[in-house]
């Protein structure tokens, strides 16, 4: 298993091999201290047929559920938000706060990845929890990546539209992110599995609009370090490329629930685990 630590803008990579026994069982875990989460799931394309799988899937862990598309299906509940095929999921995020209030916390998770929930009983609800991210400097930009992608109604590419929005805000969130990974920086990494707790609600719907056209995967986790210490930060164990599963990570992606072989082995492996409702 691959375990990735961050230490100021340093990722440190260790490997180990630990994986949960196929024997394990969870039929007696208690999971009623994730049921005050909402579940916030997001589709960049409406293959809405998997939303009753997913409910059933998570609904031990996660009694609360929404959907977001941008296409409408009248048969089908799914809330749409515009996001450019989810390149600015961050939207629904703030969506999901501002309409779904009263919840612990919020967990943004995409449709087309599989969450090991019984896995998160070891976070703490009252941080952030995101996947392993890298930072940049805005000026130089060194690594292409999105960086150097235009931000379409900003008309400049994410770099400067990140240095930008970073300049916007107020001096409390500026002196925060300026401690985590220095002036003028940014992140970017993976979001296709994110938690916020209350606690930071309504800081992420101050700070989100000013990378309202950003890409996703540096919207959020330059927001997030924008809103606490990075030490605070509860970094996931992920596998992202790979189908493969693996029950020892919180989350691999991509499982395309779409294809009716993905949602079988899913399922068996979830009923050995005692996982299932």
């Amino acid at each position: 298993m691959l375990i990735k630590v961050i230490m100021n803008s340093l990722i440190i990579t260790t490997l180990t091999s630990c994986t949960i026994s196929k024997t394990a069982q969870f039929t007696e875990t208690d999971f009623s201290s994730l049921n005050s989460i909402l579940l916030i799931v997001n589709y960049n394309h409406p293959h809405y047929g998997s939303v009753e799988f997913i409910k059933n899937l998570y609904k031990r862990a996660f009694p609360h559920i929404v959907f977001y598309g941008e296409r409408r299906i009248r048969s089908k509940n799914v809330r749409v938000i515009p996001t450019n095929q989810g390149y600015y999921a961050q939207r629904v995020l703030a969506d999901a706060i501002q309409n779904y209030p009263g919840y612990d916390g919020y967990l943004m998770l995409q449709d087309d990845c599989l969450l090991n929930f019984w896995n998160l009983l070891r976070f703490d609800k009252n941080k952030l929890w995101i996947n392993t991210f890298g930072t940049e400097d805005l000026h130089t930009q060194t690594t292409s990546w999105w960086w150097n992608q235009m931000s379409a109604r900003y008309q400049k590419t994410n770099a400067q539209a990140t240095m930008d929005g970073i300049q916007a805000l107020p001096d409390t969130f500026k002196e925060q992110i300026t401690a985590n990974i220095g002036k003028d920086m940014g992140a970017g990494g993976a979001t296709d599995f994110i938690y916020i707790p209350q606690k930071y609600a309504h800081d992420y719907c101050s700070i989100w609009k000013h990378f309202n056209d950003i890409f996703v995967e540096i919207a959020l986790p330059t927001i997030f370090l924008c809103m606490d210490d990075i030490q605070n930060l509860e970094i996931t164990q992920s596998a992202w490329g790979s189908s493969e599963l693996n029950n020892a990570l919180d989350w691999i992606h991509p499982v395309k629930f779409s294809s009716k072989d993905n949602r079988d082995r899913v399922l068996r492996e979830f009923v050995t685990l005692g996982a299932l409702a």
